[in-house]
């Protein structure tokens, strides 16, 4: 499982402000300068970054995974992570598609029908519904609860 750390950031910062201002005002010169205090040292710190883990995926339309991902950040910390999700129902309609497949290539009848009563019995596993209406129509024989 990828595991990601990242440590705060901390930011020190002083200043000095002078400001002189000059001004003509009847015929009288005046001159005023404001010399402010240094103001006092602080400290940014900013919450880590939680940086995601990379896709773990595919382009091909058969695979049937994903990531599956969290990251939680607070004030000088961050913590990240993922781990890759396998969709076991996606799995079981591939090869029910492959298995469908394979019986259309079949040049035996008596092969053919056999091959199509186990993808039959592929899809029934997917979920418990299908599995019903299947033998409630006598598709496939009733599984022993």
């Amino acid at each position: 499982m990828p595991l990601i750390a990242v440590a705060q950031t901390t930011t020190d910062s002083s200043a000095t402000a002078t400001t002189n201002s000059a001004s003509t005002n009847a015929g009288n010169a005046q001159t005023i300068q404001f010399n402010a205090p240094p103001m006092n040292n602080y400290s940014v710190k900013t919450t880590g970054n939680a940086m995601m883990p990379s896709f773990s995926g595919s382009f091909s339309s058969d695979y049937c995974g994903a990531t599956a991902a969290g990251g939680v950040g607070g004030m000088g910390f961050a913590f990240s992570f993922g781990a890759p999700y396998i969709d076991q129902s996606c799995l079981l309609l591939r090869t029910y598609e492959r298995t469908m497949q394979n019986a259309a290539q079949q040049v035996d009848p008596d092969r053919a029908e056999i091959i199509r009563d186990a993808g039959l019995e592929i899809l029934a596993e997917i979920n418990p519904k299908v599995r019903a209406i299947y033998e409630k129509r006598g598709l496939i024989e009733v599984k022993e609860k």
